[in-house]
């Protein structure tokens, strides 16, 4: 064997208890209760039932709602309980005054405060029998960035571009903090936070890499 295949050998066998120390994942299955956090997405919201004054119980095609069918196929007792508030923002979501709310709609599952004081509120007072928590939030952030950067009806981009990167950053410490505290009252739980929801698609091109570069620091 050749110095140079010697080392390769070397390398390689010295990377082999290295990779077999890695720990295999863990899986951690559903409890008793699934909780859905966030906005509009989370909620199941549908413009045409808004407009036919449905009551949250015909809100029942969202993702909450086939995700939470599919944990029942695995642990059949499993309730979901959805907080999900449309127009929550992340700001909003910690201090509380969802619009929802505000203009006088009901919630699947209704609380008082705001949705961050809600979850850790019915996570501490069941302790190890929520599991998973899904969280979508965010989507709602963006609009902000266009009140200050429309005149006249015309949106400008470079305003939008240049702005952008501090809204970002605010938004991903405040993501940050939720999930700590979510985490913090409920250390076992699995949580699955989606990303931000592209309402400009098709229409701002040059958004698009606003709505990754937020998906990708969360």
């Amino acid at each position: 064997m050749t110095t140079a295949l010697l080392s390769v050998f070397i390398l390689l066998s010295a990377e082999i208890p290295v990779r077999a120390q890695n720990p295999p994942p863990v899986f951690n299955p559903p409890k008793r209760y699934y909780l859905a956090l966030g906005d509009s997405i989370a909620y199941g919201f549908q413009s045409f039932k808004f407009a036919a004054n449905l009551p949250p119980a015909a809100y029942n095609t969202g993702y909450v709602d086939v995700f939470g069918a599919r944990l029942r196929q695995i642990w059949p007792g499993i309730t979901t309980v959805n907080f999900g508030c449309p127009g929550e923002s992340t700001e909003t979501f910690v201090v509380g005054h969802c619009i929802w709310t505000e203009t006088g709609h009901e919630l699947h599952d209704a609380f008082s405060g705001s949705q961050l004081q809600a979850a850790i509120a019915f996570l501490e007072a069941h302790p190890g029998q929520v599991s998973p928590i899904t969280l979508t939030l965010w989507g709602n952030d963006f609009p902000k960035l266009l009140d200050p950067c429309t005149a006249n009806g015309l949106i400008s981009p470079a305003c939008i571009q240049a702005s952008a990167p501090g809204l970002i950053t605010g938004l991903a410490a405040r993501i940050s903090s939720i999930l700590s505290q979510l985490r913090s009252a409920a250390p076992n739980a699995e949580i699955i936070v989606t990303g931000a929801w592209d309402s400009f698609l098709n229409a701002l091109s040059f958004a698009d890499p606003l709505f990754q570069a937020a998906n990708g620091v969360s």
